[in-house]
């Protein structure tokens, strides 16, 4: 899970170094209350106390009442996180980028 810059920035380059240019899921969703990310450990993602690398207007830069998906992926083309749609399941979700799905641990 990408929880500092560092992380973040080691996933983008090994994705990258492997040709890897799908998003990948990170392990972070909103599911329980919008809004409210939280890692598949338990831990909320605070603004400002906490590393985040979403783009503006997605994720918690969202508007309040403004919509969005659920489970975030990082994009490693543009090193930004985006909320995407889930599906039944994230498994479902990430088929949709690629045939194989990706999670990030894969990598």
């Amino acid at each position: 899970m990408p929880k500092t810059e560092k992380i973040n920035q080691f996933l983008v380059d090994t994705l990258t170094k492997n040709n890897i240019e799908e998003e990948v899921f990170i392990g972070l969703d909103d599911l329980e209350k919008e809004h409210v990310f939280k890692w598949k450990d338990g831990t909320r993602l605070i603004r400002p106390k906490f590393y985040n690398n979403f783009g503006y207007g997605v994720g918690i830069y969202r508007e309040q009442g403004a919509t969005g998906g659920h489970c975030v992926s990082l994009d490693p083309d543009v090193n930004v996180w985006k909320d995407v749609e889930c599906r039944r399941n994230l498994w479902q979700m990430l088929r949709g980028f690629k045939a194989r799905g990706s999670f990030v641990c894969e990598y």
